[in-house]
């Protein structure tokens, strides 16, 4: 048997639309019937797709003050505006709150004591994952620098830990 051309329809991805292209029919050649099965399964997957992210655009809009009516790239522009807006409010809330950081962090300053003289203060600041025996651990490095422990403040959250000492 020979090779047969047969008409078929194929999604053109730069204009999102079916357009008639040739298949080969033949030895080596994909079936007519496995072809419109194939573009069939695409057209539906890629509908699927486009479902579901207009699902979740719709859930933005609802999400972001004044975005009912937008289209997608001003849309997506707003909610990053938006979520900066509420990190930096967010930042201002906790300013002075003792918050964990999503980053591991180590910090030792010096402390003025208000004297001339005088044993030295300072003040650590360890921001890390929250683990079992980090405390004891602290305690016990704390301890082989004979160093005293004046003020403790610890603060969790989502697994995150902060320690100032």
């Amino acid at each position: 048997m020979g090779h047969v051309q047969l008409p078929s329809l194929v999604l053109d991805s730069q204009r999102g639309e079916l357009v008639e292209a040739t298949v080969r029919v033949g030895r080596g050649g994909v079936s007519a019937e496995r072809s419109i099965v194939a573009l069939r399964n695409h057209c539906e997957a890629e509908r699927k797709r486009r479902a579901r992210i207009n699902a979740h655009l719709d859930t933005l809009r609802s999400m972001v003050p004044g975005a009912n009516k937008m289209d997608k790239a001003s849309l997506l522009s707003e909610v990053v505006s938006h979520l900066q807006e509420l990190k930096r409010s967010a930042a201002e809330a906790s300013e002075g709150l003792l918050m964990p950081t999503d980053i591991d962090e180590v910090r030792v300053e010096g402390q003025e004591n208000g004297l001339d003289v005088g044993p030295y203060l300072i003040r650590v600041s360890l921001s890390c994952d929250y683990k079992p025996g980090l405390l004891s651990d602290l305690r016990q490095a704390l301890d082989s620098l004979h160093l005293i422990v004046m003020k403790a403040e610890i603060a969790t959250l989502e697994g995150r830990m902060k320690n100032v000492l």
